[in-house]
């Protein structure tokens, strides 16, 4: 028998034809085993259901380590089982702008306050892993449709609970309010972490926020819920469409009813989601699901279908809310009319952002530093003090710098080139058909998804964000409104997975739905919606693949050594980092803190504190709460050890806060309260030198200025006193937020002793800071 030589060609037997599919990364229906696919989709499924908006406050650092634990076991199984590793540019720049993100946490967490960094990079860094993971995980066409129809589902779940609060749990709520006695409503507003002082500018947006009727489901705000809705929405939308224009013709598809059956069920679950998208009054959404939908009507049109069709239901759909809004009295003129009035505050915001890139071009204020360094910039004419610029690009700019946002636009832009170059090569190389092989891997997401509601509930226990009870019955929302919801909407996308063509242009219009609702509002920092970002831009560019040759595979990078292990190496250093800067530290520390604030005792509040503070030594809060009992003590026992600590509380506090105008304006008022009850000229001067620490961190703040000039004033210091005063009456008269007028509140002074005659009497009892003001500049 001859035998072929080993340079001479091979050719396919009949029996075993070539597949272009066997060696096309991006088709496939080989992928990974079951663990990997239901675990990271339980982390993905997991971020909308909780609350992602308290990055600051350590409510994503589990989640952060959980990321940083599946890359770790990823390149673990990678490094063990000699498994090849794609990497193209869309990964390379994903990587150098994680290591800029690592850069920036330590160059400018130590000017701000350490603890807001640390939650906020490692967010970050968890949602750049997550994308990592998410393109080599979801690895086939069929994988994808069947993560699509999840995330749909999810989100119709996610509708039908902001719905629920709509129709049930608000009214409900806002009666339980106003019936409620007032020390009842202060210890609701301290819960909440709202002073409850009847002045104040807190209280005051959070009862206006309780009469507002925008749902907002698991998420702070309206305008993220309204985020993830509006991306989601416009994919659903896509989906089934190209799922009728696609099954017409075929012999596998179901006729009959049972088609029109899937077709109703999936286009009522786009309903339910367009339903709360109009109830959360979100303009920024509502134009991005316009562009989206006019891309997809636009691409259906040049890819031979009708337009006619899908723009009636569209346009149906939009007069139907409309007019159904107005006649309900949930839409009204000045949802249209206010549109201007949002657009002013965010060239504000704009504006303040575009103060900080100046001002820190390289490596930006920091993560989570954006709220303290916009005191410095915010002008009297504006709203409120915001977390974020309200524009993705200004927030990546001004958080990590002019080159974080180059590498993060570079990373976008080589995503696009690589899906551009992929879709191609995909469109030569085989025409795609109806996945039908490997089950176990539906299975395995479906799993995860069910996986994630569990752990949603026992996360927001945890981090004391439990789910939302639905009244009369003690079972959450999560599980008596959106899980079964969500399994409805699966069941009836189940079709499209068995039988239906993966189309990338499905995900890229829900990210360019998301990048333009995310260019008016926040929410590229917060979990549950850019969670959304990320996963789309994964879908769109699939698994990695070659940058030379569009039908070659992707190229490989050598496992062991020392790829392989380099990268193992790097991520159990991360992976420890995460567990020692940030998980550790928030759970141990914020655990006693909670206990610290339960204590019915001093004694063991002060030792409770004390551990919180050994525990977590960036955080600032241990020693805010440490101040203020310290100073109680004192007052009440004059305890010169008492006055040391809370002298050392203070220092501890700004040490670890030193931009926060709060954690300033906190320092004077404990040392005016200091100097009233004992007299002490040291407090008087330590509390007017921390006002000035305040004016100058938040120069434009109308009432710091006012309260500024009444410690002056204390002081004998008559010029600073009328200059503070003057000032603080031309910012209030710039303010044209009523709620933060002078006029509603008053100058803070716990008014002198009867020990202290001798100090300047307090303010008149009933005046307000504007008449006070009006007096010290006279």
């Amino acid at each position: 028998m001859n035998r072929r030589s080993r340079t001479s060609p091979q050719r396919p037997t009949p029996e075993r034809p070539t597949d272009p599919r066997s060696t096309d990364p991006r088709s496939t229906d080989r992928g990974p085993p079951f663990l990997p696919r239901g675990g990271v989709l339980a982390l993905i499924v997991l971020a909308p259901l909780i609350p992602t908006e308290g990055a600051g406050q350590g409510t994503t650092a589990v989640l952060s380590l959980l990321w940083m634990l599946a890359a770790l076991v990823a390149c673990g199984f990678t490094w063990r089982g000699r498994k090849p590793i794609a990497w193209d540019a869309a990964d390379g720049l994903g990587l150098a702008l994680a290591a800029w993100i690592g850069l920036a946490m330590f160059a400018t967490g130590w000017r701000a306050n350490p603890r807001l960094m640390l939650h906020s990079g490692w967010h970050w860094l968890g949602l750049l892993a997550a994308a990592g993971l998410a393109r080599r995980v979801i690895a086939t066409d069929r994988d994808r449709r069947a993560v699509v129809v999840i995330l749909c589902a999810i989100t119709t779940g996610l509708a039908a609970h902001g719905i629920c609060q709509y129709s049930v749990i608000q009214p409900r709520n806002r009666t339980d309010y106003a019936a409620a006695s007032e020390p009842e409503r202060q210890r609701l507003l301290v819960a909440s972490g709202v002073d409850p002082a009847p002045d104040s500018a807190d209280r005051f947006l959070f009862e206006n926020r309780l009469r507002s009727l925008e749902p907002f489901a698991t998420f702070a705000l309206p305008n993220s819920l309204a985020g993830l809705l509006s991306a989601w929405l416009v994919v659903a939308i896509t989906v089934g469409w190209n799922r009728r224009t696609s099954e017409e013709g075929t012999s596998e598809t179901p006729r009959g009813s049972a088609r029109f059956r899937w077709r109703a069920f999936w286009f009522a679950a786009c309903f339910l989601i367009a339903a709360c998208l109009i109830l959360t009054k979100s303009r920024s959404a509502w134009i991005a699901c316009v562009v989206g939908l006019g891309w997809s009507i636009a691409r259906s049109t040049r890819r031979g279908g009708r337009r006619w069709p899908m723009v009636a239901v569209c346009a149906a759909m939009i007069v139907l809310f409309v007019v159904g809004g107005f006649g309900l009295g949930v839409l009204d003129r000045q949802v249209f009319t206010e549109g201007v009035l949002s657009m002013t505050y965010r060239c504000q915001y704009w504006r303040g952002a575009v103060g900080m890139v100046v001002d820190h071009p390289v490596w930006g204020v920091g993560p989570g530093a954006f709220q303290d360094a916009y005191a410095a910039y915010k002008k009297p004419e504006a709203s409120e003090m915001v977390a974020d610029p309200h524009n993705f690009a200004f927030e990546v700019a001004a958080t990590f710098g002019i080159p974080g946002l180059a590498l993060l636009l570079a990373c976008l832009a080589a995503a696009c080139v690589v899906a551009r170059r992929a879709a191609r090569s995909q469109a030569s190389t085989l025409e795609r058909s109806h996945a039908r092989g490997n089950r176990a891997g539906d299975a395995a997401w479906l799993w995860g998804a069910a996986a994630a509601f569990p752990l949603a509930d026992g996360y927001g226990r945890l981090i004391d964000f439990p789910p939302e009870p639905f009244p009369g019955i003690p079972i959450p929302v999560l599980w008596c409104v959106v899980l079964p919801i969500s399994g409805l909407v699966y069941a009836a996308g189940r079709p499209w997975i068995e039988r239906g063509n993966w189309d990338p242009a499905v995900a890229a219009i829900g990210w360019l739905v998301l990048a333009v609702h995310l260019l008016a509002a926040g929410g590229i920092s917060f979990g549950g919606v850019a969670q959304s970002f990320w996963l789309l831009l994964a879908l769109l560019v699939g698994p990695p693949h070659s940058s030379r040759s569009d039908r070659a595979p992707a190229r490989w990078i050598a496992v062991r050594p020392p790829s392989a292990s380099i990268g193992l190496a790097a991520s159990l250093v991360v992976f420890a980092a995460c567990v020692f800067t940030e998980y550790l530290p928030t759970v141990r520390g914020g655990g006693l803190l909670r206990q610290a604030e339960s204590a019915r005792d001093r004694e063991t509040a002060r030792a409770l504190l004390n551990a919180a503070a050994a525990a977590d030594r960036w955080n600032p809060e241990p020693w805010r709460l440490a101040a203020t009992m310290e100073l109680d003590a004192w007052v009440r026992t004059h305890d010169a050890a008492r006055r040391e600590a809370w002298i050392g509380a203070l220092a501890e506090m700004v040490r670890r806060d030193p931009v926060s105008h709060a954690a300033s304006r906190l320092e004077g008022d404990i040392r005016l309260t200091a100097y009233r009850a004992m007299g002490r000229s040291e407090d008087l001067d330590g509390a007017l030198d921390a006002l000035e620490r305040t004016v100058r961190l938040y120069p434009n703040h109308n009432h710091s200025h006012a309260q500024l000039a009444w410690v002056a004033h204390l002081a004998g210091r008559a010029d600073s006193a009328r200059f503070h005063a003057e000032t603080a009456l031309q910012l209030d008269a710039r303010n044209p937020h009523w709620e933060q007028k002078l006029a509603r509140r008053a100058v803070r002074d716990p008014g002198r002793s009867d020990r202290w005659e001798s100090q300047v009497a307090g303010p008149p009892p009933g005046t307000d800071a504007e008449q006070l003001m009006r007096q010290l500049r006279s």
